[in-house]
């Protein structure tokens, strides 16, 4: 039975509030190399902030799709539960199916809703969770930093979530890579296998991250961070209207007045 979650505190409020564009876990190996935000997201958040009311308002683009995938036990319900209940359970239990939980975070004074899927890893259960990958806004492929097997099978999984959750998306999907459980590694382990990660990172075009679900600093980093590349995102997929300056106004209306038969015209248009 799904535990309900306790009254937020303001320190676990303020982890949910981005004001600050966070970096990467490391820089060199990432797709979201910008260090700040995007013009085109200031202005979004600054000057058309109805707009993102009024996405937020549609129930189908409200929430946005959040795909935990990866072999079982490597810890996806672990981080999640972490981050979502503020708790560290060290007690296994195999997620059966599909799970989910929302999510809500403010970025830039603007409310951003996620719905954290956790699919399940066992063989039987994988055709199951294919059909969620579908609308997929983000996809976390997570593996066991103590398993080295864990990440040749991340690969398969990232494929398989962005083959289903590309469909109708006209960019790639933000992906990342989580290594778990660093905190079970001698400094030995932790060099060969962070490696490996890397270089699966770089390969599947995934931005990494290594994580211990002990850590709640490192937890929080990865989940803020998800947040914030989801928002970019988001943004990127809403045109702005540019307002016509005076002349162009004027313009389009004496030129409305000399052919009524055009029908009326919009002071503004959308960029593409």
């Amino acid at each position: 039975m799904r535990k309900i979650r306790r009254f937020l505190s303001g320190e676990e409020l303020e982890k949910r509030i981005i004001r600050y564009f966070q970096r990467p876990h490391r820089l060199g190996i990432t797709p979201y190399v910008r260090e700040e935000f995007s013009s085109h997201c200031l202005e979004l958040t600054t000057n058309h902030r109805e707009l993102l009311v009024k996405m937020r308002e549609d129930s189908m683009l409200a929430m946005r799709k959040v795909i935990f995938v990866g072999e079982s036990a490597v810890g996806k319900t672990s981080l999640i539960t972490k981050f979502y209940y503020g708790e560290f359970d060290s007690t296994y239990m195999s997620t059966l199916g599909i799970d989910f939980q929302l999510e809500r975070f403010v970025v830039l004074n603007c409310e951003h809703r996620l719905q954290l899927w956790d699919t399940a890893g066992q063989e039987r259960y994988r055709a199951m969770a294919i059909p969620f990958y579908r609308g997929a806004s983000t996809i976390v492929s997570v593996f066991d930093m103590s398993n080295p097997s864990t990440i040749a099978s991340a690969l398969d999984y990232v494929s398989i979530a962005r083959l289903h959750s590309e469909t109708a998306r006209n960019s790639p999907c933000p992906t990342f890579l989580v290594g778990n459980k660093l905190d079970l590694l001698t400094p030995y382990e932790y060099r060969a296998i962070s490696e490996q990660g890397q270089k699966m990172a770089r390969e599947i075009n995934a931005e990494y991250y290594e994580v211990s679900c002990k850590d709640t600093a490192g937890v929080t980093k990865l989940f803020r961070r998800i947040a914030l590349v989801n928002f970019e995102d988001h943004c990127a997929g809403i045109d702005i209207p540019i307002e016509l300056n005076p002349i162009e106004k004027l313009v389009s209306r004496i030129f409305r007045l000399k052919n009524p038969s055009s029908g009326p015209k919009r002071s503004w248009c959308f960029l593409h």
